[in-house]
């Protein structure tokens, strides 16, 4: 194994130029995820080693992944900090196969990382496609235009949007009520 699969900088660079090293890799990653991460709990958290790992694997030996995989893998990547390399992940499986699950997964990310638009662009994806939201997902897209606050379309901006969409909803309570009143202060005039 060369120094190049080793970690430089919390990053781990696997070599992938020829059989060989894709098979080095692979078991160097099956030693990180089963032995060091469960060891260096905290280290491995705050570098991404399962991303890392994760990312290698479906560039270089697992291209296409079931999709009962892929649930798996999101799962234990919702248990992650945010980052890029995990944002980049939920994008390659919406790639993979663009199911609703694989489309939420990446809408809830792309809100918890206040990439609005990008989230608003997915949940807009989820609703053209007949699929209803969930009562929480409903006001996370609603929570996303009210903190992009643009022009929603040529009729409306975010906040009137959303001020219609929480006006249409049946439910009582502190978040949906407090949406409700940022989506006001937002439509009112400066």
């Amino acid at each position: 194994c060369s120094e190049k699969a080793l970690r430089s900088r919390g990053e781990w660079s696997f070599p992938s130029e020829s059989r060989r090293d894709k098979q080095i890799s692979h078991r160097l990653i099956g030693l990180i995820l089963e032995d060091l991460i469960p060891v260096y709990q905290s280290h491995a958290i705050a570098n991404s080693w399962f991303a890392q790992c994760l990312s290698y694997e479906i560039t270089h030996i697992n291209p296409s992944p079931k999709q009962s995989e892929i649930e798996a893998h999101i799962e234990q990547l919702n248990r992650l900090p945010n980052g890029s390399l995990k944002t980049d992940l939920f994008k390659k499986f919406k790639e993979l196969n663009p199911s609703s699950g694989n489309v939420l997964a990446l809408a809830r990310d792309l809100k918890r990382n206040n990439m609005w638009s990008e989230a608003i662009a997915e949940y807009e994806h989820l609703i053209s496609e007949t699929q209803v939201l969930e009562h929480d997902d409903q006001l996370d897209y609603i929570e996303s235009m009210l903190w992009r606050n643009s022009q929603h379309d040529e009729e409306s901006t975010d906040a009137q949007m959303a001020l219609y969409l929480l006006l249409n909803m049946d439910a009582a309570e502190d978040r949906v009520d407090s949406l409700k009143k940022k989506a006001i202060t937002l439509s009112l005039p400066e």
